[in-house]
């Protein structure tokens, strides 16, 4: 296997925002430098001062220089079916992917980034280019210009590649890399809504994690990040809502309990409106935290939330404030007004739930664009799954299901109390469907 270790000079940090000035590729064999080449770029917008400072390259040495397009060719042809190695790698492969695309060349690679594989075989936690020489002997004779970051690395990675083989005790092979490199998979992350998988060397899990926009989130990742250093491959589902992106990936973490979830697989607080009647025969309402297996009146996952509720019923049906917990008065009579409008609250809350349980149907999400409607999809008031579908109504053949995970009722009430009841449609063959399951 052959492997091109690619260093681009740009005029910012953010591919089709700001363009190459220079380019230069090394290819070696993991042993040996086979073959290199280096042009300078004429760019599509001006070199920043700080820029230019920085590389030397000026205004007047790209004047003369070749467009991408010209080049392109070569470049691919020198890419192509050969593994991307880079330092800090899909910085160099952003830029070089988007140049080959707007030339109508698509290139799709396994990339290894020598800052992760200096920190997984030596356990540094600096890995700068100039940090890296340093330490593997390497000589850089002109930092931040293309051909000489690209032999430095270059000859950098042929001596970790060494180093590999010798803890290996055999020849070293592309296979053995697999933990430093990410699947040429990533590279059609779409710039969507969605849930995303980060996935080791062995095929587990490591974290699950929604994004407004899937392909800029994990690019984070990669950024210096454990998560970044234990994904070998991205996973991912394109959910076109963020309510549904919360729901699944709820679900998903609650599901494969991934390591690096693990603030989010805690249990959260929950409160719960209580009701008993105490020996003066009143009807008293508290809030308290629940525990696991606890059933409330009404639950809510912060006591702020619980009040404002408590408080909203009581102004509501003119409560007794001193037998709700409202205010710091004690009351030592029987008060009967309050009893009565208390059972009639009380009434209110069960037939609410048990309006809930008879909810069998599909909820439209309205955070979707026109193309594409999510639904989610309920059975006698639990949701069992969702819906994707391009215009129309989703029947039981476009349904995922899902078990909701711990915050998912707490989504589920933001969504309802943000949604017109108009968008809740009830279906009689989904209830046979699950049903028959």
């Amino acid at each position: 296997m052959l492997y091109a270790v690619v260093d681009v000079e740009t005029t910012g940090l953010k591919p089709g925002k700001a363009s190459m000035t220079e380019i230069a590729i090394v290819v070696t064999d993991g042993h040996s430098v086979l073959e290199r080449w280096c042009s300078l770029l004429k760019p599509t917008e001006p070199i920043p001062p700080d820029i230019a400072r920085l590389t030397g390259i000026t205004h007047e040495m790209v004047a003369v220089a070749p467009d991408f397009g010209a080049v392109a060719g070569r470049i691919f042809e020198m890419l192509k079916d050969k593994i991307f190695v880079a330092h800090h790698v899909e910085f160099d492969y952003g830029f070089v992917k988007e140049a080959l695309r707007g030339q109508g060349l698509h290139l799709r690679a396994e990339r290894v980034c020598t800052s992760r594989l200096f920190k997984g075989l030596y356990g540094e936690k600096r890995s700068s280019l100039a940090y890296i020489c340093s330490a593997l002997g390497v000589k850089n004779e002109r930092p931040h210009r293309a051909l000489p970051d690209a032999l430095a690395t270059a000859r950098a990675f042929i001596r970790m590649f060494g180093d590999l083989g010798k803890r290996l005790g055999r020849m070293p092979v592309a296979g053995d890399l697999k933990r430093f490199r990410l699947d040429g998979s990533g590279d059609e992350l779409p710039a969507a809504t969605g849930v995303y998988y980060l996935v080791n060397e062995v095929g587990t899990i490591e974290y699950v994690g929604k994004a407004k926009n899937l392909a800029q989130r994990v690019k984070q990742h990669f950024n210096d990040t454990e998560k970044g250093r234990v994904t070998s491959r991205v996973h991912w589902k394109v959910t076109y809502s963020e309510w549904l992106a919360l729901i699944v990936e709820d679900a998903e973490i609650q599901r494969l309990w991934p390591r690096l979830n693990s603030a989010q697989r805690k249990l959260p607080t929950r409160y719960g409106l209580l009701s008993y009647t105490d020996g003066r025969g009143n009807i008293r309402l508290a809030i308290d935290k629940l525990q696991k297996h606890q059933v409330a009146l009404a639950e809510f996952f912060s006591f702020q939330e619980a009040r404002q509720f408590l408080l909203s019923k009581v102004r509501q049906y003119e409560l007794n404030a001193s037998l709700c917990g409202a205010s710091p008065d004690r009351l030592t009579v029987y008060d009967e007004v309050h009893n009565t409008r208390c059972k009639a609250m009380l009434d209110e809350l069960s037939t609410a739930k048990k309006q809930d349980r008879d909810l069998t149907g599909w909820l439209r999400l309205t955070d979707t664009d026109d193309r594409v409607q999510a639904y989610l999809a309920f059975y006698s008031g639990l949701l069992v799954g969702y819906a994707l579908c391009r215009g129309g109504m989703p029947g039981v053949s476009y349904l995922h299901r899902l078990k909701p995970g711990v915050l998912t009722p707490y989504y589920l009430r933001m969504i309802f109390s943000q949604s017109d009841s108009k968008l809740f449609i009830r279906d009689a063959q989904l209830a046979a469907a699950l049903e028959a399951l």
